[in-house]
């Protein structure tokens, strides 16, 4: 299905980092940055060595070159053993296919080789999460070499559609492999998917070589750019993409030649002096969302909090005294503010549990209205999302995948003074 409203990438290339803005109607809803010499590992192919295990934590650590050994769990869960359509988790019971993990799992070795692909990035003091069940994700397909599945993703919804894919993906697949139609695919001729699932094979087969040809502990593939992969992942008919590097431009026109073929007419090369978050108005977006304290269009406002285990997310009506009575100034207040917590958690990219502290509201269907608003705005969100209903004070519990680390721990550092607290004790 083709996105209601056409988005627009910015992408500004610096020397120490890569920025990408994605805006919708003119107001930024995604920031993907990435500092080069911190770059992503998630996606990436190792030929590791198992340097311990610990049978009490069910997990081994395997060296895979990077100066810190990575993390391999022994009893994988399901949702990391099969890859979804964003390279993320599939969940469901595939109880065989769990037991010929497992299985296999418990004859690591201390110092055996083994092929093993980045699943999470290092966080803190924690190095890389790793997994055996390797998947190469392209435009359309997620391509499963070492397991016997195919799928097709949840947010594929119309059910001749889903019918369709899942025979083409029979098709195509071969024995002891799988496939997982990703949202790209959904209208996709039969000769698309063919075409791709050629080019994922070759893909698997020159890895297999590399891997037995290289020394033990080296990257045996380097997952897409932060560039490439948002293109791939996020770009439908009708968007526009812009970018300021002639080096990057030139690579992004190579790529979408072979994956993206109609996008090529939606790139344009910027080369104003005039730097390309500044003439956007992306600059100060970004300062927004570093703020505690957001505007709401109508006068009212609302107060993020992150701290470790949770996020505080509180609406106030502030100015907004509206025009009828209290009931409705709260309600489109809530209203209103459902929207823009969708927008600012997405844009400061933030995880785990967050708590929403709505304005109380009488009306029952009010509430409705505005869990409606709420459970919308986050339908087009990347990241997995579980929303628990509205309680009777008004709260909204809801989880949300971390994807990358916060805004905030990405683009700011704690104040050697107060510590983080962000207070400071007075003066006697």
């Amino acid at each position: 299905m083709l996105n209601a409203v056409n988005k627009e990438f910015l992408i500004d290339v610096g020397k120490e980092l890569v920025r990408v803005g994605i805006l919708e109607k003119g107001i930024l809803t995604d920031l993907i940055i990435e500092y080069f010499q911190d770059r992503h590992l998630v996606g990436n192919l190792y030929k590791g060595r198992v340097n311990a295990i610990l049978p009490g934590m069910q997990a081994a650590f395997v060296d895979i070159g990077i100066g810190r050994d990575a993390f391999l769990p022994l009893t994988e869960p399901i949702d990391d053993i099969l890859a979804d359509e964003e390279g993320g988790a599939v969940v469901g019971k595939l109880k065989k296919v769990f037991r010929k993990v497992f299985h296999a799992k418990k004859q690591l070795k201390r110092g055996q080789e083994i092929l093993v692909q980045v699943t999470k990035d290092a966080v803190g003091k924690k190095g890389p999460r790793l997994t055996t069940s390797i998947s190469i994700t392209g435009r359309n397909l997620v391509y499963m070499p070492t397991v016997n599945h195919f799928g097709v993703s949840k947010k594929i919804e119309h059910g001749k559609e889903r019918v369709r894919l899942r025979t083409i993906v029979k098709k195509i697949k071969s024995h002891g492999s799988g496939f997982i139609v990703r949202t790209a695919g959904e209208g996709k001729p039969l000769e698309e998917f063919q075409a791709e699932a050629k080019v994922l094979a070759s893909m698997w087969e020159n890895i297999k070589h590399r891997a037995a040809e290289l020394p033990i502990s080296t990257l045996v593939y380097e997952d897409l750019d932060t560039v490439l992969k948002v293109v791939r992942d996020n770009y439908l008919p009708g968007d526009k993409i812009v970018i300021n590097s002639d080096f990057e431009y030139q690579k992004l026109m190579g790529f979408v030649q072979s994956m993206i073929p109609a996008a090529r007419g939606k790139i344009h090369h910027y080369q104003d002096r005039n730097p390309l978050f500044v003439a956007h108005g992306i600059e100060q977006q970004i300062e927004q969302a570093l703020q505690r304290r957001v505007k709401l269009k109508s006068g009212g406002h609302i107060v993020i909090d992150e701290a470790e285990a949770l996020t505080a997310i509180d609406v106030n009506t502030g100015k907004f005294i509206g025009t009828h009575n209290l009931e409705e100034t709260v309600f489109r207040t809530n209203l209103e503010a459902a929207e823009e917590v969708a927008r600012q958690v997405r844009l400061r990219s933030i995880g785990g549990i967050i708590i929403v502290d709505f304005i109380d509201m009488e009306s029952r269907n009010h509430q409705d209205r505005v869990m409606k608003t709420f459970e919308n705005a986050f339908a087009t969100d990347k990241a997995k999302v579980n929303i628990i209903p509205l309680t009777e004070i008004g709260l909204v519990e809801m989880t949300r995948r971390r994807m990358r680390p916060s805004l905030s721990k990405i683009l700011t550092t704690t104040c050697p003074h107060c510590g983080g607290t962000g207070s400071l004790r007075k003066k006697a």
